[in-house]
């Protein structure tokens, strides 16, 4: 009788242990996220001087997917919009702005208030050999005794599939479009 129970016991012990692998394993695919990653890029004619209340930008997007890959969703690790408000904020900084940053809009004491609205932020293949990625987003500047500027921004990127990495596609994107549209916020502010 006992001859047979031990057996049995490492079998059924094996069967568990394999079953927990699997578990955990798919598990840990499913979690897998997108780190959002922003490093300041180099602007051209984006002098600022003026004092500039950021409010974070409010994540509108109808899906919260960040990328595709093989078929699947990958969601950020990290708050989108607190990814973009920062990545916002060090390129204004380092333009030479006074920022103040903050959760939610009120009367600033400063000289124009800037927030906004990212509407789209996603990295999927677009073919075989590459990788296509869109960035929509709205700004809304505000300033004492003048109208609001508005803008809806947009931008979509095609890279070689060799570059495969959605933090890196998800950066770069964000990066061409400060390049791009930042000196003419910088200009409402003024």
């Amino acid at each position: 009788m006992r001859g047979s129970f031990l057996p049995r016991c490492s079998t059924l012990l094996l069967l568990a242990a394999m079953a927990i692998s699997l578990f955990l394993v798919s598990g840990c695919a499913k979690q897998a996220g997108v780190d959002l990653i922003y490093r300041p890029v180099a602007l051209d004619n984006a002098a600022c001087t003026g004092r500039i209340a950021l409010v974070r930008f409010a994540d509108v997007r109808t899906d919260p997917a960040v990328a595709v890959k093989d078929g699947e969703k990958q969601y950020a690790t990290s708050d989108v919009s607190t990814w973009f408000t920062n990545a916002l904020r060090q390129q204004l900084t380092d333009a030479g702005c006074s920022v103040e940053y903050h959760d939610r809009r009120y009367d600033f004491d400063t000289d124009a208030v800037i927030s906004g609205e990212i509407e789209e932020l996603m990295t999927k293949p677009a073919s075989m050999t590459t990788r296509e990625t869109k960035i929509r987003f709205k700004v809304v500047v505000s300033k004492p005794g003048a109208p609001d500027f508005i803008r809806h921004y947009s931008g979509e990127f095609e890279k070689p599939v060799l570059l495969d990495d959605a933090s890196d596609l998800l950066e770069q994107a964000l990066q061409e479009m400060m390049k791009d549209k930042l000196p003419e916020i910088i200009v409402a502010t003024k």
